[in-house]
């Protein structure tokens, strides 16, 4: 740093001495040098103001509770209920200051009971049909007993599933939603026991959900890594930085956590990368 600023200075001195139309450009990029080793350092700090008003959970279970921007207005609100088909609790949050259900309640339909199976902690939030707000999916083990709200606005209203879309495993905490064929719309992936089969629904533009011939999933229609689970242990992210969602799955202990690389659009098993690698005792969530 300090030999730059000895190359840079005389440079700008003279830049100015002689008018230089490179002048600002020069200014700039001292401002820019001295600013690094600033920038370099800023570090974020955390604190505990207290909850705004509203925000407590008075509810008597903590697994049911599911938080995302359900009005559109970018701040994130909270949906949950207290028991399995129990009534749904809205709290939306106004602009970070408190939160409240509101007198007109999106989910006023609901407020009392939901279908049996229901639960908010298996609840999907997704823009579904790519309408430009999230819809709710919850998936209830058996067949034909899913439950969908759609967002039209500014009420959720219960619909039919598309065809293919509906849940019929053994239970409904190993789904994931991710955009895997990056058409925009979201696709699903589940298991229905660890190491089990992948299976994979293509969202074909809200129509339909369905394998396609290309299952990119295609080596795993028999079975998963040791391990494989799509529930709170797995997330789904572009890790390797090549355009493209990947699946990491971490398990407890050193060297075991599964890795799924797209590659190109076929998903390969693989390494994690370097310290990426789950070492702990118990399963991050």
């Amino acid at each position: 740093m300090q030999t730059t600023k000895r190359v840079v200075l005389p440079i700008l001195l003279c830049a100015i001495l002689r008018g230089s139309k490179m002048l600002k450009s020069l200014i700039l990029l001292w401002l820019l040098i001295m600013g690094a080793p600033i920038l370099s350092k800023a570090q974020v700090t955390f604190s505990s103001p207290g909850l705004p008003p509203g925000l407590e959970f008075t509810g008597g279970g903590l697994g049911s509770v599911q938080v995302a921007d359900l009005n559109g207005d970018g701040y994130s609100d909270i949906i949950y209920n207290t028991s399995i088909g129990g009534g749904i609790t809205y709290l939306q949050n106004n602009a970070g200051a408190s939160f409240s259900t509101p007198a007109s309640n999106p989910f006023g339909a609901f407020s009392g009971a939901t279908p049996a199976g229901v639960v908010i902690t298996n609840a999907i939030i997704a823009d579904f049909d790519r309408d430009g707000d999230n819809d709710i999916w919850m998936p209830v083990a058996g067949v034909s007993n899913d439950f969908y709200l759609r967002n039209d606005g500014s009420i959720f209203v219960s619909i039919s599933l598309p065809s293919g879309m509906e849940f019929t495993g053994a239970g409904a905490g190993s789904i994931k939603v991710a955009d895997i064929n990056q058409d925009g719309y979201p696709d699903i992936i589940y298991n229905a026991a660890a190491a089990g089969a992948i299976t994979y629904l293509q969202n074909n533009g809200w129509a339909s959900f369905s394998t396609p011939a290309v299952n990119p999933f295609s080596a795993f229609t028999a079975a998963s890594p040791a391990g494989t689970l799509f529930n709170q242990s797995c997330d789904i992210a572009d890790y390797d930085g090549d355009g493209d969602l990947d699946v990491w799955v971490r398990l407890s202990g050193a060297g075991n956590d599964v890795y799924l690389r797209n590659d190109a659009g076929t998903y390969v098993s693989g390494s994690v990368l370097s310290g990426q690698e789950f070492s702990l005792a118990g399963t991050a969530l």
